[in-house]
């Protein structure tokens, strides 16, 4: 398995994923219609088109819930658990 990433510094979404002054990337998402091309294709520039940004517009980004809400809802308290098993 392998997982591509691009620059995503002027991406609206991905480039708010990272520290500030932290190189921006994001993974590369392929369109379903698309995986069948990226698996088989021996044209390099085809694949390299498809090395591209998703639109923004098509994803959506909440905030990651606080650890007091996750303990909350999951019912778990964080600190007893301290093994891995």
């Amino acid at each position: 398995m392998t997982m591509v990433t691009v620059n995503a510094d002027t991406h609206p979404v991905m480039s708010r994923m990272h520290k500030p002054g932290d190189e921006k990337r994001s993974v590369v998402i392929l369109r379903p219609d698309d995986w069948e091309e990226w698996l088989t294709t021996s044209n390099v520039e085809a694949a390299r088109a498809m090395l591209q940004l998703f639109p923004a517009d098509e994803m959506a980004a909440e905030p990651a819930p606080r650890a007091s809400d996750r303990n909350t809802a999951s019912g778990t308290d964080v600190q007893s658990n301290t093994s891995l098993f």
